[in-house]
């Protein structure tokens, strides 16, 4: 799934040539949506979710989700961010 993403092919046509269920593609919609309705931030799930049904592009997307300041775990619990 992941190659023929990577070839500028769109969800539904991954999924049309794949011809199955791709286990993870209902779960970044459910935790995306999670995520944002208790306000919380992941980066990787929202970078894979605007991916697949967003239509964004992969090399931007990684760019940006690499581009991320670093941050460690502690500071999100402390700030409740």
């Amino acid at each position: 799934m992941g190659v023929l993403l990577g070839q500028g092919n769109s969800l539904p046509e991954v999924l049309r040539e794949v011809g199955q269920v791709a286990e993870g593609v209902p779960t970044t919609q459910s935790a995306h949506e999670l995520a944002k309705e208790i306000l919380v931030d992941l980066p990787i799930t929202t970078a894979i979710y605007q991916i697949l049904y967003e239509g964004a592009g992969l090399e931007e997307t990684l760019q940006s989700l690499m581009a991320r300041p670093s941050r460690s775990e502690e500071e999100d619990v402390v700030s409740g961010g």
